[in-house]
């Protein structure tokens, strides 16, 4: 792909998550998160792979991240 978005990187992410390609989808994941970080989409996407790949250990950062950008005035419990 010639100048891929982070879209595209992050369709190639789930793409390869239904082929249980965990690497590659992981590989994916974090490119459209280096190239926009405030997508919380990309960050839902970016914890899923950690799930799924075995590795939940990080998955609250992007989980977390995730709500407080969908509902910022959340008041934290």
């Amino acid at each position: 792909m010639l100048n891929p978005t982070s879209l595209a990187h992050h369709l190639a992410s789930d793409m390869n998550l239904h082929r249980y390609q965990w690497q590659a989808a992981l590989v994916e994941a974090e490119r459209a998160i280096a190239l926009e970080p405030n997508n919380a989409i990309i960050n839902l996407q970016m914890g899923y792979v950690l799930i799924m790949s075995g590795n939940p250990d990080n998955k609250d950062e992007y989980l977390y991240i995730t709500d407080l950008k969908i509902f910022p005035f959340t008041p934290l419990d």
